[in-house]
C-alpha cells in the first residue's frame, strides 16, 4: 500500500526499541513509516526526533491484541466485493 506522497507504506513493530529505533531512522528517508509500539520495553526518546517528520507515525499498541482499523475494514471490503464479483460472474455462466 502506498501512502499519498506515492511513499511505500512500512510497519515497524518494536520501533521504539534500541533496533527498531534505528530501523525507523533508516527507512523514513524513503518511505512513510508506521512504528507500533507499546512502550513496555522500547522509549520515546530513542524516536522522539522522528515524531516531527510527516512521513513517520507511532501507533501506540500492544501487538498481542487486536488492531482493528478503517485500513483493515477497506481491505476486507475490496476482498468481499472481488468475492461478489467473481461469484457473480459464475451465476452468469
Amino acid at each position: 500500500m502506498y501512502y499519498p506522497s506515492g511513499k511505500k507504506n512500512i510497519v515497524v513493530t518494536g520501533g521504539a526499541g534500541f533496533i527498531g529505533s534505528h530501523l525507523c531512522d533508516i527507512l523514513v528517508s524513503q518511505h512513510h513509516v508506521i512504528c507500533i509500539d507499546d512502550l513496555s520495553t522500547g522509549s520515546i526518546e530513542n524516536i522522539e526526533h522522528l515524531l516531527s517528520n510527516p512521513d513517520f507515525e507511532l501507533v501506540r499498541h500492544d501487538l498481542v491484541l487486536p488492531i482493528v482499523t478503517l485500513i483493515s475494514y477497506l481491505f476486507f471490503c475490496s476482498r468481499l466485493l472481488r468475492f461478489l464479483s467473481f461469484f457473480q460472474f459464475i451465476i452468469k455462466i
